[in-house]
């Protein structure tokens, strides 16, 4: 059983690292960043991932936060090999609704390479997160092209909400004190996944 490791908005796969360090030498796992240029649509990010990573191997999903939607399009393609998926602070539909307002903001010309430590902390890791983990988030979000994050933006802006149900076991880590994800989120996959923890 092979573990597949979906990034985030960033979508490089370098903070997977320390987590990659404690799993057990028996699982293998496999980061599976996402291409920084081109189509950013979830389908589209699907079918690239399912040419790069999936083979006639069984495999157990853990999909952060932007790639819960990615991970809910291979599901429908893929569910023959997907044994399981781990949605990590994800989501289905639009994350947040103030979202819904940005797709008319000049997306491209926000300074994604200016991340103040102070809004990291504020939003994304928590404000006890050590200087080394701000510093590695700043990293990642730096390798970006700021087109590109503002085309994922607008994507997370534009989310349907899905209507086909998945039917392979799931489990959902939900953050105690997300900024960015709502509670709600957990529900309305619920309410998709016929066997959700």
């Amino acid at each position: 059983m092979k573990i597949l490791l979906f990034p985030g908005l960033d979508g490089t796969g370098t903070l997977f690292e320390q987590f990659r360090s404690l799993l057990p030498a028996t699982l293998t796992s496999c980061v599976c960043p996402l291409p920084p240029r081109g189509d950013q649509q979830p389908d589209s990010l699907a079918e690239i991932l399912a040419a790069t990573h999936l083979s006639n191997d069984d495999v157990v999903i853990l999909a952060e936060s932007f790639s819960g939607p990615i991970a809910y399009e291979l599901i429908k393609s893929h569910h023959h090999q997907i044994k399981g998926v781990v949605f990590v602070s994800s989501f289905v539909t639009v994350p947040h609704l103030l979202l819904r307002m940005i797709r008319w903001l000049p997306l491209r010309l926000f300074p994604w390479h200016w991340s103040p430590a102070w809004a990291l902390r504020l939003f994304c890791v928590g404000r006890d997160a050590s200087d080394n983990l701000v510093r590695q988030v700043q990293e990642a979000v730096a390798t970006v092209p700021a087109a590109t994050m503002a085309e994922r933006m607008k994507v997370l802006s534009k989310l349907k909400t899905p209507r086909e149900k998945i039917h392979i076991p799931c489990l959902y880590l939900q953050p105690t004190n997300d900024r960015l994800v709502p509670k709600w989120h957990a529900a309305k996959l619920r309410s998709l996944c016929y066997d959700l923890t």
